[in-house]
Parts: structure tokens; C-alpha cells; sequence
């Protein structure tokens, strides 16, 4: 016990249990001689010295704060306390390009920093000074980026800033972690931000009212909503897959089982529209899937059953249908038929879009 008590560690330990409980100014006082105790045991101790900071800025006494950090930092650049003060501190005087760099050195050099300062910086970036000020940064293409953007993307309280910092960093030729993106743009839709989610699609090149990989090739591996989604579920299976062609939608149900395998979410204006699709496959033959088109609130505005085709057939025109003002966004959803065949469905879908009337399928 005694030779513990005399650990640098051990009583660093103690003093930063002190301060972090929120202790009196009882309690400061203790951090503080442990603090010091821990100094005289290993004067090269810079958590030691980051604990007098911490204790000296508690009691207001702002010289003795930064001798104490001043020595720890030149003792190491990797103690997290320190980096948290001096971040503090350039806060305070309005320093954001200070207070970002440390940030980026605490993320450097801290397992600790991304559980306390992601949240933190995921608010901040709703800043549009401090958003501006991260993106070097992250184009630098530091370690922690990539963890923080999907970090932001999920948890971030503003997702419109999120998406602009995203845009901002597409647009200087920064590749956004897998899985980003779609994230964002779920939570956008979960939002129901769908102005948001258009002025970013089209700010990023990537159209919101037309369907995306109408030949199924190329969809992403974490698709967004505006991509194609397959639905597994009890019963029913759908997977995307590659072909000569292109890509394919291959799905199945057992026997008694129906319901959607796959959708995706477009953003079409007021207007007539046709869907066009190629079924290629399809047993038992009198199990027909159908298009259905849904409002994001639920309401159904089309649906039409499919029509089996060769392979080398066209595209087929399955139905024309009108979107209203009011249906900001719609969901594109295949619905298998609940067969009762012993062998359940099968089919195979590898072509699928929607066009204004005028148009023509791609």
C-alpha cells in the first residue's frame, strides 16, 4: 500500500478522481497535493503537472493554469488534459483555428479524444466559421476523419450542416467513408428534410427524380434511401446481382408469403409519369409482382402489376401515373404477389425506372 501510495500514477489517479467527480474546493485542495506529491516523485510527469492546471483554473488562479499546462505540453504533446485546456482556452479568445488544432492534435495523439470530443465537434460543425476551418483539415486526410464524418452523420444534432460540410468536402475532391453519405441522407429523410436532401443530391451530381441504377448495376454495398434497397424479410429474399448485361434483381418468396423486395426513394415533382421495367423471370408464371408508388406518407398513388418479357425485349411501359404537389417524395416499391404454389416465387427483374411521359427508359 505504501509503495502505491507513493506511485507518480496511483496519485495522479487520485487527484484527477477529485476533480472529476466535481469535488468541493475541499476536494481541490486534495487534488492539488496529489498532484504535487506525484511531481516530486517523477517531476517528468505530464499528467501530473496537466492536474495542477485543471485544479489551478478551477480555483481562478488563470497564471498558475498556464505555467502548469505550459509544462506539461513541454513535457508531451500527447497529454489529452492539456490539449482539453488549451482548447479551452483558445475558446475563450475567440481562437478557432487554435482551438481546431487542438483538437486535431488531441484525435492524434489520444485514444480518449474521439468518445469526448466527436460529440462536441459534431454540434460545432453547425458553426459556419468552424465548419470552414475543419474542412483543411480533413482533407489532409487525417486518421480520425474518416470515424468522425460517419460519427457526424449519425449523431450530429443538425443534420443540414452536416450536409453541407459534406458538400463542401465532395466538391474539393475529398471521398467521403463508405456508409456516410447514405447515413446522412437517411437521416435526412428520417427528418422528412427532403429539400435538404435535393439540394445536396444535385449539389453532388446525383439527380433526385430519376431512378439511380436502373439496370441494378453499380448500386452501392450501403445504399441510401435514393438507391435500390433490398428487402429481406421473414419469408421473402432479394439480392442485387451481377450480369452480362449490367446487374440483376433476383427475389423469392416461400409459399403463403408476400410483401416488397425491394424500393427506392425518389424526389419527383408535380407531373405524369410512366414506370418502365423488364421482367425476365418469373415462377409460377400467374404470381405477377406489381410497381407500387407510395407517398412518404404512406399513401399509395400507383401500382401496377408487371409483364414477363425475353430478355432481349424492351423495356415495357407497366403504367402511367400523376404526382401531386403535395407528394414531396415517393417510394418506388416491388410487392410480391403471397403464393400459393408448393415451390414459393422466383423472379428476376433487371431493368426498372421511372420517366416523365414524354421520356423515354435509358
Amino acid at each position: 500500500m505504501e509503495l502505491a501510495s507513493n506511485n507518480a500514477r496511483v496519485l495522479t489517479a487520485r487527484a484527477d478522481a477529485l476533480i472529476g467527480d466535481g469535488s468541493s474546493s475541499s476536494g481541490w485542495r486534495r487534488a492539488a497535493a496529489y498532484a504535487r506529491r506525484a511531481l516530486l516523485r517523477d517531476p517528468l510527469s505530464a499528467s501530473a503537472a496537466a492536474t495542477l492546471g485543471f485544479e489551478a483554473g478551477l480555483r481562478g488562479d488563470d497564471a498558475a493554469a498556464h505555467r502548469a499546462f505550459g509544462y506539461s505540453g513541454t513535457l508531451s504533446r500527447r497529454e489529452f488534459k492539456t490539449h482539453l485546456w488549451a482548447n479551452e482556452y483558445a475558446v475563450s479568445r475567440g481562437d478557432i483555428h487554435e482551438a481546431l488544432h487542438q483538437y486535431d492534435l488531441a484525435l492524434r495523439t489520444s485514444r480518449l479524444a474521439p468518445d469526448v470530443l466527436f460529440p462536441v465537434l459534431a454540434n460545432a460543425i453547425a458553426d459556419e466559421p468552424i465548419r470552414k476551418e475543419l474542412i483543411p483539415k480533413l482533407r489532409a486526410g487525417r486518421e480520425w476523419g474518416p470515424a468522425f464524418l460517419n460519427f457526424a452523420a449519425i449523431s450530429a444534432p443538425n443534420h443540414r450542416a452536416v450536409a453541407i460540410l459534406f458538400r463542401d468536402l465532395t466538391s474539393r475532391g475529398v471521398k467521403l467513408p463508405a456508409g456516410a453519405e447514405a447515413s446522412l441522407l437517411g437521416a435526412l429523410v428520417h427528418d422528412r428534410d427532403f429539400a435538404t436532401a435535393r439540394i445536396y443530391l444535385r449539389a453532388t451530381g446525383n439527380a433526385s427524380d430519376v431512378t439511380r441504377y436502373p439496370r441494378f448495376a453499380g448500386n452501392p454495398a450501403v445504399p441510401s434511401p435514393f438507391d435500390w434497397n433490398p428487402q429481406n424479410d421473414v419469408g421473402l429474399s432479394s439480392s442485387i446481382q451481377s450480369s452480362r448485361e449490367g446487374g440483376l434483381l433476383v427475389f423469392s418468396a416461400v409459399t403463403g408469403m408476400g410483401g416488397g423486395v425491394v424500393r427506392q426513394l425518389h424526389l419527383l415533382p408535380p407531373g405524369r409519369y410512366t414506370i418502365f421495367s423488364r421482367l425476365t423471370s418469373l415462377t409460377p408464371a400467374q404470381s405477377v409482382p406489381a410497381w407500387s408508388v407510395q407517398c412518404a406518407d404512406g399513401a399509395e398513388i400507383a401500382r401496377f402489376r408487371l409483364k414477363l418479357v425475353t430478355p432481349d425485349a424492351s423495356p415495357t411501359a407497366e403504367g402511367t401515373f400523376q404526382v401531386d404537389p403535395g407528394c414531396t417524395a415517393q417510394w418506388l416499391s416491388l410487392i410480391v404477389p403471397a403464393g400459393e404454389t408448393a415451390g414459393g416465387l422466383m423472379g428476376e427483374v433487371d431493368f426498372a425506372t421511372i420517366r416523365r411521359v414524354s421520356g423515354r427508359p435509358q
